[in-house]
């Protein structure tokens, strides 16, 4: 007779089958069940960080984690080289900036974004770096400064350093042939701020060509008054407009608060009038290019057949160099590089 599996005793009767690597993960997780080993490792940690000793474990994670910044890196420097653009072809790349909150890491964003315009000449095709606000500074911030709320020394001097920031990144792009910078578009609570940062940026970068660019958001019904204001300005102040233009991405956030916080939506009534608010705003565009450049995404072919019926109408050439055209190869938050 077969010897019977005692499922009374499982662990003696399976002791035999276990190996090292199916008792290791037991072993992690009953220990922490001992108090007198949890409090003793607690305090040998307490005690490594005080006296300011290596620590094993946050050392491995720290080593790790370079490591991992470092293949994404070499990865974008890596795209960048193979990307091969013909005289028709016409493509955009995109690529992923890792920040947070701390200074360090708006430092290294920006410092990513100028090796990219440094080396803009040396590409086959004109480069768009496509910057996104939120890697360059704190949402808090941005919002506090858009409510017109008073700022605390270090906030104004923080303010005073994601300025200074974009400014060295568009002077950079100034200095090549052919670099330009798109200001990407927040949600709309933070977003004036931004916008007034943008057209600064213009006013003193876009004297000759138009270097600056900003992403305007036609889902909210305030985004053509903003096109014919900033027009006045430009022609008052003698500088080039760089637009964007776009559905948005931020209509369910945008709903969802405006309800939440009882205020007037800044979201078209609907999606039909959202298009023609960003029709009109390609038409807008088209017919002033003497101070507009415009950059569409061929990814929206809707929005590309727009621009090429509005180029038709106004008898625009399609190698007219103030308007560029992209298609996205990888969709990612931060910094993107389109190439026309």
């Amino acid at each position: 007779m077969k010897h019977l599996i005692n499922y009374q005793n499982t662990p003696i009767e399976f002791s035999s089958k276990l190996s090292f690597k199916s008792k290791k993960p037991v072993s992690v997780f009953q220990t922490p069940g001992n108090i007198y080993i949890t409090k003793m490792v607690i305090l040998l940690i307490d005690c490594a960080f005080w006296l300011q000793a290596p620590v094993a474990v946050v050392r491995k994670n720290i080593q790790a984690q370079k490591q991992k910044n470092t293949q994404i890196v070499e990865g974008i420097k890596q795209k960048i080289k193979e990307v091969y653009l013909s005289n028709k072809s016409r493509l955009t790349s995109k690529y992923i900036a890792i920040t947070n909150s701390k200074t360090q890491q708006f430092n290294q964003a920006a410092h990513m974004i100028l090796e990219f315009v440094e080396n803009a000449d040396h590409l086959k095709f004109t480069p768009f770096l496509v910057c996104k606000p939120s890697c360059m500074g704190r949402s808090n911030l941005f919002e506090k400064i858009s409510k017109g709320t008073s700022l605390s020394k270090r906030e104004k001097q923080e303010w005073s350093d994601i300025k200074e920031r974009f400014r060295q990144i568009c002077e950079k792009a100034q200095s090549t042939q052919s670099a330009k910078i798109i200001i990407d578009a927040e949600e709309s609570w933070v977003q004036d701020c931004i916008d007034e940062l943008a057209i600064d940026l213009m006013a003193e970068f876009n004297k000759e060509r138009a270097v600056v660019f900003l992403n305007v958001q036609m889902y909210r019904w305030d985004r053509l008054d903003f096109l014919l204001s900033i027009n006045k300005k430009a022609r008052k102040e003698n500088f080039k407009i760089g637009v964007k233009l776009d559905n948005g991405d931020y209509r369910s956030k945008e709903c969802i608060r405006a309800r939440v916080k009882g205020y007037q939506s800044p979201l078209c009534i609907d999606d039909e009038t959202t298009e023609k608010n960003l029709n009109s705003a390609l038409r807008y565009c088209i017919h002033y290019l003497d101070i507009f450049e415009l950059f569409s995404d061929i990814e929206n072919d809707i929005d590309a057949k727009v621009v090429e019926q509005y180029m038709e109408r106004y008898q625009v050439s399609k190698e007219d160099s103030r308007i560029w055209f992209g298609s996205i190869m990888g969709k990612t938050e931060g910094i993107s590089l389109y190439g026309r």
